[in-house]
C-alpha cells in the first residue's frame, strides 16, 4: 500500500482472508479489502465489499457501526450526500431489521433538511423497538434539531418518569426548556437532578454553572451556598463561589474567601487563590498570602517560581532575588537551572547589583554548577562574552553536560549558530542519547549557519530515531529545497506520503514541492486528493484554491470546472461544489459565473454552520457586507455559542456601524467564557478603528485567564502604547520578552526574513554576523509592527470622505519565535520619548533579556526603515569594533557610494576569519595598483576557490570587477580570464531551482555574448533551454491590463514552454557596461545566424533566425516545426505570428482557432482571442462570414472576463 501497488495489496489481502479462521479477524480483513479498493479509486468495488461484510456482523453491533462509517467516508470523499442517501435507502430496504441503518439514514435526512421524512423514519424505528431508551433519546434529539422542542420535551418527560435513575435525562430536559424559553421549568429540572445526584462537588458546580448560564443568578447563588454548607471542608468549592462573587461585583467578599483558601489550602489551592486575586489587580494581596506560607513550601520549586513572579510583578526585586537564588540552589538539572536563572536575571534590577553579585561569585574558589551558570549569564548580560566563556570552560570540570548546555544557550543568544550546533553535537555524543528535540535544535542550528551538509546528516538521524513522526521528513525536504536539490526533496516527501498515509501536512508539502519543480500535473492531483479528503468546508476551499492555481498553470481550468460540475450533478443538495466552482471562477476572473454559483449556494440554505460561515466570508470579500450579515443571522439559529454574534459584531464595526457592533459585544455574556481567538478577533476589530481604550478594557478582563497567550498580551501592549501610557506599554512589551511557549493549535509559520535584491534572495545569512542580521530583521519587524499606522495614514488620504472605513489592523507576531523582534521594535520606539536615565534602564532591561547591542539600539534616533541606513552611518565611526554595526554599514556602502581603501581594509581584516564571504565581497572590489588594493584583491582571489556555491553578492562583486573599468585600476588579462571561468563554472553547477540563478544567467550570457567566437554562447543558450523548459504549457503574458484586441507581436513574446529569460535575452540583447578591449562592444545579432545549424531546440533556432534577420529561414523553420508538432501550442503561436507579419489574417484565424483546442492558461487564451478578433476585424464580413463569426465568438468570450472600463469599451467597439 505504501508503494502504491494496490493490485498486489489486494491479492495479498485476499490470501490473508482465505487463511483466516477467526470471524472477527475475517471481518476486519474484509474491511481492509474495501479500504484498498478506495485507495485504488474503485469506489463501487469498495462499497460492494462493505455491503458483503455487513451480512457477516450482528445487528446493532459496533462492527455494524464501523462498516456504516466506512460507507459514509466513501461518499464524503466526493461530498456526495445524495449518493449516500440513496445507498443507505437501498441498504435499509435490503436489511429492514437493522435499525442502526435506519437511524443513520434518518440522521442524514435531517442533515440535508428533509426533517419530516427523518421524523417519520424515527417513528417507524420506535414502533419496531418499543421501550428502547437509546432510540427514544435519538428521536428526541432529532425532534430538537428539527425545531420541535415541545414534542422533544414531552418525550424526555416520559423517559424521565419511566427511568428515574437516569439523572442525565434531567440535564437534557433543562437544556430543552431553556432553549424553549421556559427557564423556570429548566431550573426545576436542574434542582431535581441535584436531589437525585450524589451531592458531590461536581454535581453542585454543574447545576450552579448551568443556572448562571441561563441567567438565573439568584438561584445559582443559592446552589453555591448549599454546596459550601454541604461540603464545609472543600476549599475548591469556596474558590468557585468567590469567582462567582467577583462576577457579581462583590469584590471584598470574594477577597475574604480567597484569603481563607490561600491560608488553608494546599500548594495548588493557594496558588489558584493568589492568581485569582492577582488577576483582579490585587497582586499585593496575592504576594502577602503566598509569602505567609514560605516556611511550609520553601523547598518546592513550583512555589518559589510563583513567589518570584509575584514579587517581580510588584517590583519587589530584593525579595525576588532571595527567592530566585534559593530556587537556583535547589535546581538539579538544566531545565530547572534555566527556569531559576530567568528569575534571577529578572530580579537583578540594576547594573550595580549585577556587579556586586559578580564580584561575590568570583571571590569563591570553586563554584557550584548552578552559580557557574549564573555567573556566565551575568557576564553575558553585561556584554562580557569572553569572561562568560571562561567561566563555563572551568565549569566543565564540575558538570560537563550542564556547562555545555549553558554554553549552547549563550551561543544561541549571540546568534552564533556554528558554535551552538557544535555544542549540541557534543552533548549528543557525550550523553549517548538520541533525543529528537535536541536533534531538531541541532538541524536548525546547522541550517542557520549555512552548514547544510551537516544539517542533512542530522536530519537523517532525527528521522531514524523518530519513525512515527512526519516532522523530520518535512524538515528534510525543506532542507533539500534550500540546498537546490528539489528532485531529492520530492522523493523524501513522496516516501513520507506513503508512510504517513493521508497526512494533510505531508501531502500539502508534497504538492508544493511538485509545483516548485514545475510538475503541475502531479501537484494538481495531490491538491485534488487533499480537497476530497478535507473534513470541513474551509479546508476544502483552501485546497480547491491551490488546485485551481495549478490548473491555471497547466491551462486545464476547463477540465477542473467540468469535474466540479459533475460533483454538482451527483450531489444537488450540497453547496460545497458550488463554492468550489466560485473559487475557480474567481481565479479565472469570470465574476458573472462566480456570482451565479454563490447565488445557487445561498439558495440551498444549508444547515451546515461552517458552510454558512464560509458563504458569509465570501460575501464579505465581495464587498456585500449586508448580505454577509444576513447569512450570519441565519447561522445564529444553529449556533449555541456566541461565535456567530461575534462575527456579526466585527462586520458591523468594520463597516462603520459602531453602535450596533458594540451593542452586540456588550450583550455577549461574560468575556471570560470567550474563545481566545474570538477575543483576539474582537480586540483587533476595536483597534482597527482606533477604539484603543475599549480594547484595553476588553482585554484586561481576559489577560489574567490566559497568561501565556502572547497574541492577546501583545494587543494589550499596543493599545497601551497608542493611548500614550508609555511606561505601562514598555513594561508590557518587556514582559512579552519572557514568552517561550507556543499557543496550542497555532499553525502559523515563523515570519520569513528575505534580503532580496533585483528579485533575488541574496542568502544574506551566509554573509553577515548573527548580530548584524538581527539589526536587519529588527528593521523589518519594525515595519510590520507599525504597519497599522502607515495604513491609517495611507487610507486617510485615499478615503478622506469615508472615515468609517479606515482599515488599520494591528499585525500580530505569527509565532512565539517572532514575539521578541516585534516587542523590541515597540520598546525602542517608545524609548525615544524617554530621558537619558530611563533610556539606560530600558537598555539594561533589554540586556537582561538577552538582546544584543542594547545600548546601540536605544541610541538610534528613530528605528524605522526610512532612516536605518542614516542611523548606521552615524554610528559606524563611534563603534569601529562592533561587528554588527560595521557589517551592516559596509553592506549599505557596497550598494551605494562605496568606501575608501582604508575602510575596506579595516572591514576585510575584521571579518576575514569569521565571515570570509563578507571579506571576499569587500576585497574583490579593491582592484588596482594601490598597495592596499593589491593585498586585498590578491587575498580575495585565493578565497574564491573556497566558494563553491556563490550567492547574489559574490556574483555581483565578480561581475562588478569584470564589467567596470576605472583609471589606473585595470585587470590583468589572466585575472579577467580566471574570473570569467569562475562565473561560467558556477552557473553550470547550479540546480535549476537555486534562487538567483537567472541573475547569474544574465551575467554569464553577457560575458559569452561579447566573444569573437559565439559558438560557446549558442551552446550555452541551447543548454539553458533544455534545462529550463517547463512541462507546463504556459504562456507568460506580461500584463492583463492594456489593450485587449491586439495582433500577436513578431517576434512573439508569448511562447509556451520556452524559458522567458532566454527569449528576453535574444530579443533585447545582453546587458552591457563599459567596453573591454579584448571583447566586442556588443554582440551583433546578424552574426548569430551563421550558427543556426549548431542549435538543437527548434524554438530557439526560429528566434535566432528572426533576430539575425533571416526571414526565409525563419519562415521555413516555423513551417517545419508546426508540421512536426501538430499539438504544440508554441508552434501555432509562432506560425500565427509569422502569418500576422505576412499580412494573412485568414491564416491567422485558422491557426488560432485550431490552437484553442489545446491546453493553455487563462491569460494565454485571452491573448489569443484578442489576436483572433484583431485579425477578424480586417476582413469584410460579407466576403468571409465564417471567419467573422469566429471573431464574434471570441468577442463574446472576452466579454465574460473581468474588464476595466477602457477594455470594455474596446471590446464593445470590436
Amino acid at each position: 500500500i505504501r508503494e502504491g501497488l494496490f493490485d498486489d495489496a489486494l491479492k495479498t489481502n485476499e490470501d490473508l482472508i482465505g487463511m483466516t479462521r477467526d470471524p472477527y479477524k475475517g471481518v476486519m480483513r474484509r474491511l481492509r479489502q474495501g479500504d484498498i479498493h478506495q485507495y485504488k479509486g474503485d469506489t463501487d468495488k469498495a462499497l460492494e465489499v462493505y455491503a458483503e461484510t455487513l451480512e457477516m456482523v450482528g445487528e446493532g453491533s459496533w462492527l455494524e457501526n464501523q462498516i456504516c462509517t466506512q460507507i459514509e467516508r466513501v461518499f464524503d470523499r466526493n461530498d456526495n450526500i445524495d449518493g449516500l442517501k440513496d445507498y443507505l435507502a437501498g441498504l435499509v430496504e435490503r436489511h429492514p431489521e437493522r435499525t442502526g441503518l435506519r437511524r443513520q439514514l434518518a440522521e442524514l435526512l435531517l442533515r440535508i433538511g428533509a426533517a419530516d421524512e427523518a421524523l417519520e423514519m424515527f417513528r417507524e424505528i420506535l414502533r419496531v423497538t418499543p421501550g428502547d431508551t437509546a432510540n427514544q433519546k435519538a428521536y428526541a434529539k432529532v425532534l430538537t434539531d428539527a425545531g420541535q422542542l415541545d414534542k422533544a420535551i414531552e418525550l424526555f418527560e416520559q423517559l424521565s418518569e419511566r427511568d428515574r435513575q437516569d439523572s442525565e435525562i434531567l440535564i437534557q430536559l433543562a437544556d430543552l426548556y431553556h432553549r424553549n424559553q421556559q427557564d423556570e421549568h429548566a431550573a426545576a429540572r436542574l434542582m431535581r437532578f441535584l436531589d437525585v445526584s450524589d451531592k458531590s462537588e461536581y454535581a453542585y458546580l454543574r447545576v450552579a454553572g448551568l443556572l448562571e448560564q441561563y441567567g438565573l443568578r439568584e438561584r445559582a447563588e443559592n446552589v453555591y451556598r448549599q454546596m459550601i454548607a454541604a461540603l464545609p471542608g472543600s476549599l475548591s468549592a469556596r474558590q468557585v463561589y468567590a469567582e462567582f462573587l467577583y462576577r457579581t461585583n462583590r469584590q471584598d467578599e470574594a477577597l475574604r474567601i480567597l484569603q481563607t483558601v490561600a491560608r488553608e489550602g494546599d500548594l495548588q489551592m493557594m496558588m489558584r487563590a493568589c492568581n485569582a486575586a492577582g488577576a483582579r489587580d490585587r497582586a499585593d494581596l496575592a504576594l502577602q498570602w503566598a509569602e505567609a506560607r514560605y516556611d511550609e513550601f520553601s523547598k518546592d520549586v513550583i512555589y518559589l517560581n510563583h513567589l518570584c513572579k509575584l514579587a517581580i510583578r510588584l517590583k519587589e526585586f530584593d525579595k525576588a532575588l532571595v527567592w530566585a537564588m534559593h530556587q537556583l540552589q535547589m535546581a538539579e538539572d538544566f531545565p530547572m537551572i534555566r527556569a531559576a536563572l530567568s528569575q534571577v536575571i529578572a530580579a537583578v534590577d540594576s547594573d550595580e547589583k549585577a556587579g556586586r553579585m559578580v564580584r561575590e561569585m568570583e571571590s569563591i574558589g570553586q563554584l557550584t554548577i548552578q552559580k557557574a551558570c549564573l555567573l556566565s549569564e551575568l557576564h553575558e548580560a553585561q556584554g562580557r562574552p569572553a569572561r562568560a566563556d571562561a567561566v563555563l570552560v572551568q565549569a566543565i570540570q564540575t558538570d560537563p553536560e550542564i556547562a555545555m548546555r549553558q554554553h549552547i544557550h549563550l551561543y544561541r543568544l549571540r546568534q552564533d549558530w556554528t558554535r551552538a550546533a557544535e555544542g549540541l553535537e557534543s552533548v549528543l555524543a557525550r550523553s549517548g542519547l538520541r533525543e529528537p528535540d535536541l536533534m531538531r535544535e541541532l538541524v536548525e542550528a546547522y541550517e542557520k549557519c549555512g552548514r547544510h551538509d551537516d544539517a542533512l546528516k542530522w536530519v537523517q538521524e532525527w528521522t531514524r530515531v523518530s519513525p512515527t513522526s512526519a516532522a523530520p521528513r518535512l524538515c528534510h525536504s525543506q532542507l533539500l529545497i534550500a540546498m537546490g536539490r528539489a528532485d531529492e526533496a520530492a522523493a523524501v516527501v513522496e516516501a513520507a506520503s506513503r508512510e504517513f498515509e493521508g497526512d494533510t501536512e505531508v501531502l500539502s508539502q508534497l504538492a508544493k514541492v511538485y509545483a516548485s519543480q514545475g510538475q503541475y500535473e502531479q501537484a494538481q492531483r495531490t491538491y485534488w486528493r487533499l480537497y476530497e479528503a478535507a473534513q470541513n468546508v474551509s479546508e476544502k476551499l483552501r485546497f480547491i484554491r491551490e488546485t485551481a492555481e495549478t490548473a491555471g498553470r497547466l491551462g486545464t481550468q476547463g477540465e477542473l470546472i467540468d469535474r466540479l460540475q459533475q460533483q454538482r450533478q451527483r450531489n444537488r443538495s450540497s453547496a460545497v461544489p458550488l463554492l468550489a466552482l466560485a473559487e475557480v471562477y474567481k481565479q479565472m476572473g469570470r465574476y458573472e459565473e462566480r456570482r451565479q454559483a454563490l447565488l445557487e449556494a445561498s439558495r440551498l440554505q444549508s444547515e451546515d454552520l461552517s458552510l454558512l460561515y464560509e458563504l458569509a466570508s465570501i460575501e464579505e470579500a465581495q464587498g456585500d457586507w449586508q448580505k454577509a450579515v444576513q447569512t450570519l443571522e441565519r447561522a445564529m439559529a444553529l449556533d449555541d455559542t456566541g461565535q456567530t454574534r461575534l462575527k456579526i459584531a466585527r462586520l458591523h464595526i468594520q463597516r462603520g456601524n459602531k453602535e450596533d457592533g458594540f451593542r452586540i459585544l456588550m450583550e455577549l455574556a461574560g468575556g471570560q467564557q470567550m474563545d481566545r481567538r474570538d477575543a483576539e478577533s474582537i480586540a483587533g476589530t476595536m483597534m482597527s478603528i482606533g477604539a484603543w481604550d475599549m480594547a484595553i478594557r476588553f482585554l484586561q478582563r481576559l489577560l489574567p485567564l490566559h497568561p501565556k497567550d502572547y497574541r492577546l498580551h501583545y494587543q494589550h501592549a499596543v493599545a497601551l502604547e497608542e493611548v500614550g501610557r508609555t511606561t505601562e506599554a514598555i513594561q508590557a512589551f518587556l514582559d512579552l520578552l519572557d514568552c517561550d511557549e507556543e499557543i496550542p493549535g497555532n499553525t502559523n509559520k515563523k515570519a520569513s526574513f528575505v534580503w532580496s535584491r533585483q528579485g533575488v534572495n541574496t542568502n544574506i545569512e551566509r554573509i553577515l554576523p548573527a548580530d548584524a542580521l538581527e539589526l536587519l530583521r529588527l528593521d523589518q519587524s519594525h515595519s510590520v509592527a507599525y504597519r497599522h499606522r502607515s495604513e491609517r495614514i495611507r487610507y486617510s488620504r485615499s478615503m478622506a470622505h469615508h472615515p468609517a472605513n479606515l482599515p488599520s489592523n494591528v499585525a500580530l507576531p505569527p509565532t512565539v519565535e517572532d514575539v521578541r523582534e516585534f516587542a523590541v521594535s515597540h520598546i525602542l520606539t517608545l524609548a525615544e520619548t524617554l530621558g537619558s536615565a530611563h533610556k539606560s534602564q530600558v537598555a539594561a532591561d533589554l540586556r537582561r533579556h538577552g538582546i544584543a547591542n542594547a545600548e546601540i539600539l536605544v541610541a538610534i534616533p528613530s528605528f524605522s526603515l526610512s532612516n536605518l541606513r542614516e542611523a548606521i552611518e552615524n554610528l559606524a565611526d563611534r563603534y569601529p569594533d562592533n561587528e554588527a554595526i560595521q557589517a551592516v554599514w559596509i553592506l549599505h556602502r557596497i550598494e551605494g557610494q562605496g568606501c575608501t581603501l582604508e575602510e575596506a581594509q579595516h572591514i576585510f581584516d575584521m571579518f576575514r576569519e569569521t565571515h570570509p564571504r563578507l571579506a571576499l565581497i569587500v576585497g574583490l572590489r579593491c582592484y588596482g595598483r594601490d598597495p592596499i588594493a593589491v593585498r586585498l584583491f590578491k587575498h580575495s582571489m585565493r578565497m574564491l576557490k573556497e566558494v563553491p556555491d556563490p550567492g547574489y553578492y559574490e556574483i555581483s562583486s565578480v561581475a562588478y570587477v569584470l564589467q567596470n573599468s576605472r583609471s589606473g585600476a585595470v585587470l590583468a588579462e589572466e585575472q579577467r580570464a580566471l574570473l570569467d571561468r569562475y562565473l561560467i563554472d558556477w552557473y553550470a553547477s547550479l540546480n535549476q531551482t537555486v534562487a538567483g540563478r537567472i541573475h547569474i544567467f544574465r551575467y554569464v550570457a553577457s560575458l559569452l555574448g561579447r566573444r569573437r567566437d559565439l559558438s560557446d554562447y549558442v551552446e550555452f543558450l541551447d543548454r539553458e533551454v533544455a534545462r529550463s523548459s517547463s512541462p507546463a504549457l504556459t504562456a507568460v503574458v506580461p500584463s492583463l491590463n492594456g489593450p485587449m484586441v491586439w495582433h500577436l507581436s513578431y517576434p512573439p513574446r508569448e511562447i509556451p514552454g520556452f524559458p522567458d529569460h532566454v527569449e528576453a535575452l535574444l530579443l533585447d540583447g545582453p546587458n552591457y557596461y563599459f567596453p573591454v578591449a579584448s571583447r566586442m562592444a556588443r554582440s551583433e545579432p546578424a552574426k548569430l545566424g551563421v550558427y543556426l545549424d549548431k542549435i538543437d531546440d527548434p524554438v530557439l533556432k526560429i528566434l535566432v533566425a528572426i533576430t539575425s534577420e533571416r526571414p526565409e529561414d525563419a519562415r521555413r523553420l516555423t513551417s517545419a516545426f508546426l508540421e512536426a508538432n501538430p499539438t504544440s501550442l508554441a508552434a501555432y503561436i509562432l506560425a500565427a505570428a509569422q502569418a500576422t507579419v505576412d499580412g494573412a489574417p485568414l491564416e491567422v484565424i485558422a491557426l488560432l482557432e485550431k490552437a484553442r483546442s489545446l491546453p493553455m492558461s487563462t491569460q494565454c487564451r485571452r491573448r489569443l482571442d484578442g489576436a483572433l478578433v484583431a485579425s477578424a476585424m480586417e476582413l469584410d464580413p460579407e466576403e468571409h462570414p465564417d471567419q467573422t463569426d469566429l471573431g464574434k465568438r471570441a468577442v463574446l468570450r472576452l466579454m465574460g472576463d473581468r474588464l476595466d472600463p477602457e477594455q470594455r469599451e474596446e471590446i464593445l467597439a470590436a
